[in-house]
């Protein structure tokens, strides 16, 4: 199971929070979440090797 939640509406310049949770992974799991605009893609969140419940939040701008 798997959840990622970010604000619907970012507004630029604004910090924003994404944040993810796994839970009960039956394998080994990676997650990357990437923020793609027109002119470029910004990775927000990389993590790997994940076997057990997971969940962090991290501030974008």
């Amino acid at each position: 199971i798997y959840l990622v939640t970010v604000t619907s509406q970012a507004v630029g310049g604004s910090t924003e929070t994404l944040c993810a949770q796994i839970h009960e992974p039956k394998e080994l799991l990676s997650i990357v979440v990437t923020l793609r605009t027109d002119d470029r893609n910004l990775t927000i969140l990389q993590q790997g090797s994940i076997r057990k419940d997971f969940y962090k939040c991290v501030p974008f701008k």
